[in-house]
């Protein structure tokens, strides 16, 4: 799965996510992430899956988003901040035979629980993007970076330079009522190809 962006259908609070797959995030692909937003990464997974690995929900978030406990993976990684370092945590945490003790915590991925359901259960950016990344047969983990403004590094990205922002890197885009409607009719996401 490439790199996609999910947007947000609030006219009043637009975000977009940068977004792929957390099985085979690359340290490139990490890169990216990092670069165009504002460093903070995390990663959607399941709910049950967090639970297994001993990630319990951290204080409760003003959005309604239900972050885990950070970690690092313990093997392969230096001091976990690096884009390398953060993509093998990643691809550690999206690995289904993952052990609890293969994380130090706390550390500088962030988990984000997600509804077991999808966007049918919580219509939000890491519940789509865990629908994608099942549809695209890759295991139910999603890394996700908010897209900062390119006029105003100060704010996140509105619609209009999300869109932009898109095209200019060639990546498809689409909003979470978007992959709501194509759960609920299983017309099967399209998104909007870069222009």
């Amino acid at each position: 799965m490439p790199v996609v962006l999910i947007c947000t259908d609030r006219a009043d609070a637009v975000e977009a996510e940068l977004v792929c797959a957390g099985v085979s995030v690359s340290t490139t692909t990490m890169d990216f992430l990092v670069r165009h937003s504002s460093g903070f990464v995390t990663i959607a997974l399941p709910s049950a899956e967090c639970d297994r690995l001993g990630l319990p929900p951290m204080h409760y978030s003003t959005t309604g988003v239900e972050y885990a406990v950070s970690v690092d993976a313990i093997d392969g990684v230096g001091t976990g901040i690096s884009a390398h370092d953060r993509a093998v945590t990643s691809r550690a945490l999206a690995n289904p035979a993952a052990q609890p003790e293969e994380f130090t915590r706390p550390g500088h991925t962030v988990p984000i629980r997600a509804a077991i359901g999808g966007v049918l259960e919580r219509p939000r950016r890491a519940e789509a993007a865990l629908d994608l990344t099942r549809e695209a047969g890759q295991i139910p983990a999603a890394v996700m970076a908010t897209l900062v403004s390119t006029v105003d590094e100060r704010r996140m990205a509105d619609f209009v330079e999300a869109v932009d922002f898109a095209d200019r890197h060639h990546l498809t885009w689409l909003t979470v009522s978007e992959v709501h409607q194509w759960r609920t009719t299983g017309s099967g996401p399209t998104g909007h190809a870069a222009a």
